[in-house]
């Protein structure tokens, strides 16, 4: 999950060349033999030198893969961050979403009907999801499923979402820990967005008639609940089915409700600077259910996330052309980078070397993660060039008295996040 504050900002633009991806599929193996490798640990370097505690930082395209690194995975043994650490994702998880929504739109049931269409409303699927006592409650069964993926629903997680979130205020260093640990009910965290009012009609127009658009972790907890009303499936097994296993992510999980909440295999310790805690909280296994639900629960790697976009982006990977070009379809990002859009889980951010290249040739395509102890973000670009990095926490700022000063803190999150934008401008627009 991730609050659009404090977001790392990423990417969108056209589907990318077929030969071009499947090259960059293909040259997994391939030598990385003559690459910038100097430059590459000169952007993890820079986010490391802006506040973050450890940096992963993958580059994957025709030539085959690097990784560099930065910092520490763990600040009590000072263990260095390792290339193939997994870390949590966040928001990445929406595009997984996303994708097996679009895909069980070109799937049909025994009588030969579709199993779920983009501009269906969503209480047609669902007719109990919106209670009797919601407020505008007639508007919001015009929801579509497309309004939902593309966050121009209107629901609002400020209507009590994120009270379940984040601990109350004035919480102790203890009770900060028991929130944390103790499993949050997703149910109720998305009811009160479900019964409280709307931030804009669905589908509605600002004053410029740009479409409205609100980042919303409870339509994607939502988009988890059609798909499984639809498969009579969690969405979980969805996901893993229809593309872990599928494209062999053998470093990407969900995790199991009941299952160790720890992340699995080589990992780096996440780390938040919360309120009242005299030091950074180790949260890598306080959780929150890791991370809640649909909109943020998948753990990974650079290299499977890289691999999960490549193959995105490649018609007939995961979806045909005409579906990737709905996912690419956007929204102006209001809250992002300039000129940033949204489309159906996946966004789209202009590049600084886009002059004088074609439309379909500009930014690049992706989505960012924001949870506790860990940030990521993600982009590929058309002509198949990936980059992926992972920041596990940001070191905070003291007082003198070696109390944390909270809003220097703040401050240095924000810089580490303006410091990874600009590592993956450069990158994706270094030498090719």
């Amino acid at each position: 999950m991730r609050q659009r504050k404090t977001r790392l900002s990423i990417s969108t633009a056209l589907v990318a060349s077929t030969a071009i991806i499947a090259g960059l599929l293909a040259a997994s193996s391939a030598s990385a033999t003559d690459r910038p490798e100097g430059a590459l640990r000169q952007a993890a370097d820079s986010i490391h030198d802006a506040g973050a505690v450890g940096v992963v930082l993958g580059l994957h395209d025709v030539r085959g893969s690097q990784e560099a690194t930065s910092g520490v995975s763990n600040l009590t043994t000072e263990a260095p961050v390792q290339p193939d650490s997994r870390f949590r994702a966040g928001s990445l998880t929406k595009t997984f979403i996303a994708t097996v929504i679009l895909q069980l739109t070109e799937e049909t049931d025994a009588q030969g009907r579709p199993l779920l269409g983009l501009d269906e409303p969503v209480v047609s699927v669902l007719p109990h999801l919106f209670p009797k006592d919601s407020v505008q409650l007639a508007a919001k069964k015009t929801i579509t499923v497309r309004q939902l993926l593309q966050h121009t629903s209107g629901l609002d997680d400020a209507e009590g979402a994120t009270q379940g979130l984040v601990p109350p205020p004035g919480s102790s260093p203890s009770q900060i820990k028991k929130f944390l640990a103790t499993p949050p009910d997703t149910d109720r965290l998305i009811a009160g967005p479900l019964k409280g009012k709307l931030a804009f009609l669905p589908g509605s127009k600002d004053s410029r008639g740009r479409p409205n658009m609100l980042y919303s972790n409870t339509g994607y907890d939502i988009a988890g609940k059609l798909i499984e009303a639809v498969t009579g499936h969690s969405w979980s097994h969805e996901v893993s089915t229809r593309i872990i296993d599928k494209l062999g992510l053998h470093d990407t999980s969900i995790p199991d409700p009941g299952a160790r909440r720890t992340l699995p295999g080589p990992h780096a310790q996440g780390y938040e600077v919360i309120p009242g805690m005299d030091r950074p909280l180790d949260v890598t296994d306080l959780d929150r259910r890791t991370w809640v639900g649909a909109g943020g629960q998948i753990a990974s790697t650079t290299a499977d996330i890289d691999a999960f976009y490549a193959a995105l982006l490649t018609p007939g990977r995961l979806l045909g052309a005409q579906q990737i070009e709905e996912m690419q379809s956007t929204v102006p990002e209001t809250a992002g980078e300039p000129g940033a859009g949204y489309g159906l889980g996946l966004e789209h951010v202009p590049l600084t070397c886009d002059a004088g290249k074609p439309a379909n040739a500009r930014g690049y395509w992706g989505h960012t993660g924001r949870v506790l102890g860990y940030q990521t973000l993600t982009g590929t670009t058309p002509d198949g060039r990936s980059v992926t990095l992972s920041i596990n926490g940001v070191r905070p700022v003291r007082n003198a008295d070696g109390t944390i000063d909270q809003d220097k803190s703040r401050q240095r999150f924000q810089n580490t996040v303006n410091a990874a934008t600009k590592a993956i401008d450069q990158t994706l627009c270094g030498e090719q």
